[in-house]
């Protein structure tokens, strides 16, 4: 057990593998539990908790299994995360776009936990989920050499935190220990109202030639007879801009069927392309 008030300084804390079996609560936060399941022999899994500060609600819970709980906040959308050793990176991925579903595409995200996918060593697994949350927009947070799991067997990076927002600093708590596990102290700038992106538009190589007729062709005569001819320029691109027709090009959502394998072969595809136009 650490000290509850350990957790004060903190807007949000992820707690996992908390093998917790009823709902639990600490003073100055609202706690949302995801609840462990019982494993073999008799002995509990797993289990996720997440503290937030009031100042951060209303809170709406967009998921919760017994891997992920996802909580939307009024400043952005929380995924708690933990996977057993044991699974596969098809299963990781299939739970977090499960997860990132659940939620508005542009959102403000934090997704952190133990992944039990380590950075600090070349692993085909860790590769896969964190080209995936790439695709998806978040970005690897941790550094590898800050070593977050202290075992008889070594140590390793595997609590990994990810965000599509920026981040100014990250330290591991050495001094607290969890189950071999040592906390990370996170600092993550969020916008409460990010700005729109422009929206993307398709120019079609098509003109309205009706919206051509209307054009007041007396406004350009009258411009270049003042010999304005740069002027008179401006006056007919704009009034081809107007004409030009337009379409909406929507953001493409990744497809829940699209795993790793795709991505690998898209890849292996984008670098035969630029081959093939290099030779």
């Amino acid at each position: 057990m650490t000290p509850d008030n350990m957790f004060q300084p903190y807007d949000a804390v992820i707690l996992t593998e908390t093998f917790l079996t009823k709902e639990w609560h600490t003073e100055n936060f609202y706690s949302i539990n995801s609840l462990a399941t019982q494993g073999v022999h008799g002995r509990m899994k797993g289990g996720l908790t997440l503290l937030l500060k009031a100042r951060l609600s209303p809170f709406n819970i967009m998921l919760k299994t017994d891997n992920n709980l996802t909580v939307k906040t009024n400043l952005c959308v929380i995924i708690c995360a933990h996977f057993q050793l044991d699974y596969r990176q098809e299963d990781i991925i299939d739970e977090l776009t499960t997860a990132l579903n659940s939620i508005q595409r542009k959102a403000p995200v934090i997704l952190a936990g133990d992944l039990n996918c380590r950075i600090d060593a070349e692993h085909h697994k860790s590769k896969a989920v964190i080209s995936f949350l790439e695709e998806e927009g978040l970005m690897l947070i941790n550094k590898k050499e800050a070593k977050t799991y202290i075992g008889f067997n070594g140590c390793s990076t595997i609590d990994l935190v990810f965000s599509n927002q920026e981040a100014s600093r990250q330290q591991v708590l050495e001094s607290v220990v969890a189950r071999k596990h040592l906390p990370m102290d996170t600092t993550i700038y969020v916008t409460n109202a990010p700005a729109k992106k422009q929206e993307r538009v398709k120019i079609r190589r098509e003109l309205d030639l009706t919206a051509i007729e209307k054009t007041d062709t007396k406004e350009i005569s009258d411009t270049i007879q003042k010999c304005n001819i740069e002027e008179a320029v401006k006056i007919m691109e704009r009034c081809i801009q107007d004409a030009t027709l337009k379409s909406n090009r929507q953001n493409r959502r990744v497809q829940p069927w699209f795993n790793q394998e795709c991505y690998k072969a898209r890849k292996h595809t984008m670098i035969a392309l630029k081959k093939a136009l290099s030779t």
